[in-house]
């Protein structure tokens, strides 16, 4: 059932108009149904039972009202019963008889499998209602949810009011009890002061604590960091010593959001109860964010520092440097020059020259950093005393640990130089400077490297905060254990993964000897050469394009006429009711739906809110920014754009395009202010950026989406776009080098697809093999027989246990791939992943190589995804101001936003396409080969008209927009 058919839940009416896709999917039946209904039924009669089990599987309940019936729907059951058509204007004159209608609904019932709702089934609904609530306390989108169980259990739809009562009463109950919680577990009194520090002025100022608390960071910089430090201690001063809540996190975001977005002056005219949960649950989640801002802040304004002192060490030359590199060449050259000495003079005094550590030697570009960090304290000091405030957490023996507390030691006592036995041991590089004469500058050496230990501890998952999320202790993102002993043999037998780890390597060793006979073929062919760790392969010929393409393209387009983007919306709305989706409910009347479009379009355009009101005759700002708040809150946005990549890909012409398993996934980088302290310079455009990483289907369409910070691994976001939509059952990710590490693509063949990376330096890549691995002499310039098979069983069940985790929802592959990167070896689970990720890394090169039509649907793939953001581009084209971009939620909005503006033009094109080549069979003209039609786009857009005063043309679309609304005024009429 698709996520527009829900709208129609619990309804007794027909949309006005149907589209052949809506028809299709509800009122056609097969042969077996079709003998079924003659012999109960007689002549036209036959159509009424249609009608009753079509309406049935439609919405879950049986017509029992006298409504129109779209013509297009009794033409088609007509052709399909071989009867007239009965020319009828309502089902009044269908069923003169109220018997021969209830014989109807009694029939299509019991054929149908649906059953009345009992008690049993009261409870099932009750209890899954409960558990929605983690994510949505919103009652119109848990009454969508209770309704789509409803029908996926084969249960009659209850009566409207009935499930809105119960979903009342659920929401009464959850929002109690977790308040009784609360209350059990830290009483009343702290409650209601956490309410009124909230709520109090701050001193010397007009805002309130939640109007100062909830203002997002600024810019990257040391006084943003000590502004969100101030706010830290504030709220750590008031619910710090609660936390952890005994709530479920998702609700505790409920009621955070719920909080965020209400005024200060309307919050006591809730109920007391409410304010103080809301309350408490908003000073918790803020307390968590801000910690988790301020270390991201940390590794990147560590890494800023770090870049800094490159830039400084290339210009100047360090007083610990006896001769420059160009001093050390000219010596060279010199010796080079003189012919009075031999071979062996020269040898030795050349090596006398570059012998590392030698007087005469340089030191390395490494050593002349460390040595201008070890002379600046003003960047590093004031980062380490916040750092030292975070009260970061970590194992009992961890050095950057023990660091920590020296320094907060020294800066405590004022001590400017190293004062007794700190941990030094982990220091490496550093100690050299650490425990030199200068004592001075020793400290400020043991501080630079204290810094960067806690970068490194923080992207590996030994440092955490016991408050944040992102950075959150690495034990709580897992599967507990117990689950996992309870779980983990069905997990195996559902992911067709072997119980022992040695048959596991076995089938990997299989597919691998499978790859490099196949790549031994392909040098036996002289198709592939190898040289010293190098794979060289004739480049692949440019695909022929079929002549005519551009024409008939053209040709196609013309036909599909000029139209204006509101219009677009309006189209694709009327038949997927993305707004319906976005609301969790019918939309009020048609002011509610233009302000729906205007938040669409102010989130997913450079275009701010103030002009989308202006642009919108009707709309005001503020409606328009409540409606943006909104679609922040819900998890919404998915769901539409899903919705209209399902709508796309139920026409005939995505056939053409490709199968539907594959798809590929890249970060397009849209411009942003440089005020932004997510913001990056993009290395390409070299201007500040935000980036919105993107998993498009072989079919066209975005079905997942996420914003991204830039020059960030983009990894663990595609495997998230794999993992976390639910349109295709993709087999095949292609994804280029940022997308790619060895763990990655080890966790992706662990999870049941394949990660097909189009690297950088494609041929410059070793074939790794076990270490016992026979000798290949054909291939034996680029085997490195590294991979420790056992040290993939030792870690097989832990490895098996995090990728059960990261699919069940516990984690995300985001935050794994960011706790194993390269700051994470040395760990068990990284090695055994790196090793696994080196087995089929060596599987799928052997396969690029030696296999030309393999290779050239993965760059079918990359070249179809990177295309999808020209039209983008076109629809966002200017840069996200200073004011937005701020907040994760609101990254969240425009890159979802954004994705479904953009699907909502690659569905209407896609369907518009369709009807013109339905158009031209029907009247017997040509249509292009299927050849043709392969290459034709999807995405082309200059047919549209993206800018201008929007105009909606409702008059048109009310009748399927707003149903509710159109049979009232047809009632008054």
């Amino acid at each position: 059932m698709h996520d527009w058919q829900l709208a129609y839940l619990g309804r007794h009416t027909f949309p006005a108009e149907l589209t052949d896709f809506e028809l299709r999917q509800t009122f056609t039946f097969d042969a077996v149904e079709r003998e079924n209904i003659r012999r109960a039924f007689r002549s036209r009669l036959r159509i009424g039972a249609a009608l009753q089990l079509g309406f049935l599987r439609l919405t879950g309940t049986t017509l029992n009202s006298i409504e129109y019936v779209p013509s297009a729907v009794l033409r088609l059951l007509g052709s399909q019963f071989g009867v007239p058509t009965p020319d009828l204007a309502t089902l009044r004159a269908l069923y003169k008889r109220k018997m021969t209608r209830a014989a109807h609904q009694i029939w299509a019932i019991e054929y149908g499998g649906f059953r009345a709702l009992d008690a049993r089934g009261e409870e099932l609904l009750v209890a899954f209602v409960r558990e929605r609530t983690h994510g949505s306390i919103a009652r119109p989108r848990l009454e969508q949810h209770a309704r789509a169980w409803l029908h996926r259990n084969s249960y009659l739809m209850p009566p409207d009011r009935w499930l809105s009562d119960h979903v009342r009463s659920v929401i009464r109950a959850v929002t109690t009890e977790d308040h009784a919680a609360l209350v059990q577990a830290l009483s009343a009194d702290p409650l209601q002061a956490c309410l009124e520090r909230l709520l109090e002025r701050r001193p010397t100022q007009i805002m309130t604590h939640l109007e100062w608390v909830r203002r997002p960071p600024g810019k990257r910089s040391l006084k943003t960091m000590r502004i969100l430090w101030e706010k830290y201690a504030w709220l750590e001063g008031i619910v710090g010593h609660h936390s952890p809540l005994p709530i479920p996190k998702e609700r505790q975001r409920v009621y955070a959001r719920r909080f965020r977005r209400r005024r200060s002056s309307d919050i006591p005219q809730l109920p007391v109860f409410r304010q103080q949960l809301e309350a408490v649950c908003f000073a918790t989640v803020m307390l968590g964010t801000l910690a988790d801002d301020l270390l991201r802040l940390v590794e990147m304004r560590t890494a800023a520092i770090w870049n800094w002192a490159h830039r400084i060490a290339a210009d100047e030359v360090t007083p610990s440097r006896a001769r420059t590199r160009g001093q050390i060449l000219d010596e060279l050259r010199r010796l080079v020059a003189d012919t009075s000495l031999d071979d062996a003079d020269y040898r030795s005094r050349s090596a006398a020259l570059l012998v590392p550590g030698a007087q005469d030697s340089p030191p390395s570009r490494a050593a002349d950093v460390r040595e201008v960090l070890s002379r600046n304290a003003r960047r590093i000091r004031p980062m380490l005393e916040l750092i030292v405030k975070l009260n970061l957490h970590s194992d009992a023996h961890h050095p950057v640990g023990k660091s920590l507390e020296w320094i907060e030691f020294y800066h405590k006592e004022k001590i400017d130089w190293v004062f007794g036995e700190p941990p030094r041991d982990w220091t490496g590089r550093w100690r050299t400077l650490i425990d030199g004469k200068d004592l001075e500058r020793g400290l400020r050496a043991y501080e630079a490297a204290t810094l960067w230990g806690v970068r490194r501890a923080l992207r590996n998952g030994s440092l955490w905060s016991p408050y944040g999320y992102e950075f959150s202790e690495p034990a709580t993102n897992l599967m507990p254990p117990t689950v996992w002993q309870q779980q983990s043999r069905t997990y195996r037998a559902r992911k067709d993964l072997p119980s022992c780890p040695v048959a596991y390597t076995d089938r990997v060793q299989a597919a691998l000897r499978a790859a490099l006979a196949g790549l031994e073929e392909a040098v036996a062919d002289n198709s592939v050469w190898i040289g010293r760790k190098d794979i060289f392969f004739r480049r692949d010929e440019a695909e022929t394009v079929p002549e005519g393409l551009d024409r008939a393209q053209a040709h196609l387009y013309r036909q599909v006429g000029r139209i204006q983007f509101p219009t677009v919306l309006l189209e694709l709305d009327a038949q997927v009711h993305f707004s319906w989706l976005l609301l969790g409910r019918e939309p009020k009347d048609a002011q509610e739906l233009l302000a729906v479009y205007a938040a669409l379009l102010a989130a997913g355009t450079d275009l701010h809110s103030r002009g989308i009101a202006t642009m919108i005759r009707g709309v005001r700002e503020s409606t328009v920014r409540r409606y943006m708040r909104l679609f922040e809150a819900e998890p919404a946005l998915r769901a539409a754009n899903e919705a209209l990549v399902q709508f796309a890909r139920s026409h005939a012409i995505v056939n053409h395009w490709a199968s539907g398993y594959a798809a590929s996934s890249d970060l397009m980088s849209l411009d942003s202010n440089k005020h932004l302290y997510t913001a990056r310079v993009d290395p390409k455009c070299r201007v500040h950026g935000m980036g919105i990483y993107q998993t498009v289907l072989d079919q066209w369409g975005i079905p997942y989406d996420a914003p991204l910070p830039l020059l960030q691994r983009q990894a663990g976001a595609a495997i998230e776009g794999v993992l976390r939509q639910r349109v295709a059952p993709i087999r095949q990710l292609a994804v280029d080098t940022h997308g790619f590490t060895l763990v990655a693509l080890g966790l992706a063949k662990l999870l049941g697809f394949d990660l097909c990376p189009r690297l950088h330096e494609m041929r410059e890549q070793w074939l790794h093999v076990p270490r016992d691995w026979p000798v290949v002499p054909a291939l034996e310039k680029v085997l490195r027989c590294d991979v420790d098979l056992d040290l993939i069983h030792a870690e097989y069940d832990n490895v098996l246990r995090l990728v059960a985790s990261i699919e069940e929802g516990y984690t995300s592959s985001t935050y794994v791939l960011e706790r194993l990167g390269v700051a994470a070896r040395g760990t068990p689970t990284y090695a055994a992943l790196t090793h696994i990720g080196r087995l089929w890394t060596s599987v799928y090169l052997c396969d690029y190589a030696a296999q030309p039509p393999f290779r050239r649907t993965v760059n079918r793939l990359l070249v179809r995804g990177e295309s999808v953001h020209q039209l983008e581009r076109a629809i966002h084209y200017g840069p996200i101001r200073a004011d937005r971009g701020r907040r994760r939620e609101e990254l969240v909005l425009i890159s979802g936003a954004l994705t479904l503006l953009t699907n909502a033009v690659i569905a209407f094109n896609t369907c518009k396409l369709q009807e013109v080549l339905d158009r031209r069979r029907k009247t017997g003209r040509p249509v292009p080969a299927d050849a043709i039609l392969a290459h034709v786009a999807p995405i082309a857009f200059s047919h549209i008209n993206f800018r201008g005063i929007y105009r909606f043309p409702l008059d048109h679309y009310l009748d399927r927009l707003l149903p509710s609304a159109s049979l009232l005024r047809a009632a008054s009429a």
